[in-house]
């Protein structure tokens, strides 16, 4: 085997597992997302749990200034019932 077939076969190995890092780096980072989403949404069921329940500190008016404060994609303010944070600087 020359030595222009043997770097062509070598080039050929490192794409075959330069691919292969790259889909196991997909997969664990699509992993990583699912688990990150899952987290906020049992977090932010006990959040919504104990503002229901009235619990001490937990107030909907508090949560909603926290809201306020905190979101400002008006898609996401919107689904909250909050003023768009455009028409907040008019």
């Amino acid at each position: 085997m020359g030595v222009e077939e043997r770097i062509k076969k070598l080039q050929e190995r490192k794409a075959a597992i330069d691919a292969e890092i790259q889909k196991i780096k997909a997969r664990t980072q699509k992993e990583d997302r699912k688990k990150d989403t899952r987290r906020k949404i049992l977090i932010g069921g006990i959040i919504m749990k104990l503002v229901k329940d009235g619990v001490e500190g937990w107030s909907s008016e508090k949560l909603k200034l926290l809201l306020d404060r905190e979101l400002t994609r008006d898609d996401d303010r919107a689904l909250f019932d909050l003023s768009s944070k455009n028409e907040d600087r008019n």
